[in-house]
């Protein structure tokens, strides 16, 4: 029971934002036109950079200035290859559409 709990709090749980979840964001992704094979590694870059740290933000919650500081900002801190910076970026932008 005690692992359970400690799991109930991952990044990874529905703890979370419910639309922001790795899940709701994928199918956003896919609904915009996204290849599964294509969104399903930039979904899991997005776990796992993104909810290392906190929880799930949603990026329809943002203005596009908003969430392109906010991006910016945490692509630094998280150590972001130029790579995963345009993946995550082009990824939760067809998320916000």
């Amino acid at each position: 029971l005690l692992v359970m709990a400690g799991c109930a709090t991952s990044p990874f749980s529905d703890a979370n934002d419910p639309e922001a979840r790795p899940r709701v964001i994928l199918a956003r992704v896919i609904s915009a036109g996204w290849d599964p094979k294509t969104a399903r590694p930039a979904s899991a870059l997005y776990a796992l950079k993104c909810g290392r740290c906190h929880k799930f933000y949603d990026p329809q919650a943002y203005d596009e200035s908003d969430w392109q500081m906010w991006h910016d900002k945490m692509a630094r801190k998280s150590k972001l290859t130029p790579q995963q910076e345009r993946t995550l970026s082009e990824y939760l932008k067809a998320a916000r559409k």
